[in-house]
């Protein structure tokens, strides 16, 4: 039990731990990733604020430079080489954008290598492209890059591919109506893994490059023209995109800050979390140890001791909690209170013995002494020796009933423990019972030269019993009074309408308080002695508490406020109607053996 119950609480300890702990982390990552997407969402904000402000400022300065070029300036101050380098700056500065972006794919374009190649990407690529290089503008640009950037196809091999592939990344990432300094933007955001990209009407890119595990569904381009930030997770990352500058009608391009960030990895708290476990379990382990020892040493204590008492050892008991010794009110467990129900098994077994032993003693002598009177009249009469036969025939009668009702009682007893004894249950006037009870004991109490009083309301009182019973639980009550009376014995019927109550009471020396719990038991000895020789069994007092639990009810001993003891019986009322005063026949104490005999 010990190796059980600690497995049982160790398992119980990491089940608990593999819940509470990966629950933890599982909420952990959870919370860490919705933390970085926050995190993202907000740099990118900023960044395209940033950006925005970078290129309006980049515009202001670039407009401020083509107003002092593009003017018509005085140069009669300049010499023919600082003109000639003026003049070429103004060229610079002062062709369009959209002119600067046709002449450099004109240049990358409208080459021998492209047109050897320019077939093996489709007619429309093929048609267009001679189109742009026959007319190099804006529009006929736009037209070849909508239909080329969209074209997977890779012609070439080897240095050729690569040619063919760098001019395609420089032509599909471009754009045409850029600001001079979109370059030196991108560059600088790619330092920080910052990427700015521009999302065409149609769904494409014209500029910048994805991440690999993105596409631009989960950008959702929809959203960015309506100048909202988007935000999500894919794989092991998360990203934030946020558009650059004011809401993009549908059908322009919408610039927007993109950035990748992995997700917060919960390593470092798994690390510490299997730690900890580890710690927790071995701290579990010596606790489910020592709390198993404590919980299995007393049952062990308690099953030795009940071996013991089994094998016939019946002083043997539980050592009290030593931590509660002189504490009566100390805080009790369930381990207290098996010892003490153990203790208190014991007691009640080694009590029962003593009980027991006793009783068989006083059975031996209540049987040896009329044996022997009836053996000794016997011898003497077979010897003639006898001086008056029929007394000796007498004595020998009187000695054989007491023989028979010992017998009889204890054959009862044995029923009534063995619930083996049957009972007519019926509503019952126990005034009349009581009544015929001490009618049938007035001349042996007066014989005795005591007074016997009965007091009772006028009223039948009904409970629900056994009249013959009944009659008998009365008749021991009176019996045991006359052995330890002085003067009196009072018999009183009580109206009580939850109990009908009848209390037989002497005026003796009464029972001593230890007395009082044991005096319905088989033959227990009072530490008062009888004033006057039993006649009966001695186990009168036992039957009447068997037989009034049959019924029902049940009986006490307690001391008479007048002096003496006082037997109480309270029975249950009666659920019918009275019935009639006819009752059962008074109980007499006969002379012979057809008339009926209360159990004494």
């Amino acid at each position: 039990m010990k190796r059980r119950l600690t497995l049982s609480i160790l398992g119980i300890v990491a089940a608990t731990l593999v819940i509470a702990g990966f629950g933890t982390l599982l909420f952990a990552r959870v919370g860490a990733r919705n933390a970085a997407e926050q995190e993202l969402k907000s740099q990118a904000d900023s960044t395209a604020d940033l950006v925005e402000v970078g290129q309006s400022r980049a515009a202001r300065i670039s407009n401020n430079l083509q107003s002092f070029f593009c003017g018509n300036p005085d140069l009669s101050g300049l010499n023919a080489a600082q003109q000639a380098a003026f003049r070429k700056a103004k060229n610079e500065v002062c062709s369009t954008p959209d002119q600067q972006s046709v002449t450099d794919a004109q240049s990358r374009v409208c080459t021998e290598l492209m047109n050897r190649f320019a077939a093996a990407y489709g007619n429309q690529v093929s048609e267009r492209r001679k189109a742009f290089c026959a007319n190099p503008n804006t529009a006929t640009l736009d037209a070849f890059q909508s239909a080329y950037c969209a074209s997977t196809v890779s012609p070439a091999d080897g240095r050729n591919k690569a040619r063919l592939d760098s001019a395609k990344r420089v032509l599909c990432n471009r754009r045409s109506t850029s600001p001079p300094a979109s370059n030196n933007i991108e560059e600088t955001l790619s330092k920080e893994e910052i990427v700015l990209v521009e999302i065409q009407p149609d769904g494409t890119l014209a500029q910048g490059r994805l991440p690999s595990d993105l596409d631009l569904t989960l950008v959702d381009p929809t959203r960015l023209r309506n100048d909202e930030t988007v935000s999500g997770s894919t794989g092991g990352n998360v990203f934030a995109a946020a558009p650059v500058g004011a809401p993009t009608p549908p059908n322009e391009n919408v610039r927007a800050i993109l950035i990748e960030r992995p997700a917060n990895t919960i390593s470092d708290s798994l690390q510490w979390f299997l730690m900890a476990a580890g710690f927790t379990l071995v701290l579990g382990a010596v606790v489910a140890a020592w709390l198993s020892r404590a919980l299995t040493n007393p049952l062990r204590r308690a099953t030795n001791m009940t071996k013991l008492i089994a094998d016939g050892d019946l002083s043997s008991r539980l050592p009290e909690h030593p931590s509660k010794e002189g504490k009566p009110h100390a805080r009790r467990d369930e381990l207290d209170d098996l010892a003490q129900s153990i203790n208190s098994m014991a007691d009640s077994l080694e009590r029962s013995r003593g009980l027991e032993r006793q009783f068989l003693l006083s059975v031996s002598h209540d049987l040896r002494t009329p044996l022997t009177s009836i053996r000794g009249y016997a011898e003497a009469i077979a010897d003639g020796a006898a001086p008056d036969p029929q007394q000796a025939a007498s004595v020998i009668m009187g000695e054989s009933r007491r023989l028979e009702r010992l017998v009889k009682d204890l054959l009862d007893l044995a029923k009534l423990e063995s619930r083996e004894f049957s009972l007519q249950l019926s509503p019952v006037d126990i005034v009349e019972v009581a009544d015929d009870s001490v009618e049938g004991f007035r001349r042996e109490v007066e014989a005795a030269g005591l007074r016997l009083d009965m007091t009772a309301p006028p009223a039948p009182v009904l409970a629900q019993a056994d009249p013959d019973r009944l009659q008998q639980v009365i008749a021991n009550l009176i019996e045991n009074a006359l052995k330890h009376a002085n003067t009196a014995i009072a018999v009183t019927v009580a109206d009580d309408t939850l109990h009908p109550r009848i209390e037989v009471a002497d005026d003796g020396p009464g029972f001593a308080p230890e007395d009082l719990p044991h005096v319905f038991e088989r033959l227990y000895v009072a530490s008062h002695e009888p004033k006057r020789k039993e006649t009966g069994s001695g186990l009168g007092l036992a039957i009447v508490r068997e037989l009034v639990g049959l019924m029902g009810g049940h009986v006490r001993a307690e001391a008479n406020p007048a002096g003496g003891a006082r037997m109480v019986v309270e029975l249950r009322p009666a659920p019918a109607a009275p019935p009639s005063r006819a009752g059962p026949a008074p109980l007499r104490r006969a002379a012979d053996d057809d008339q009926p005999m209360p159990a004494t």
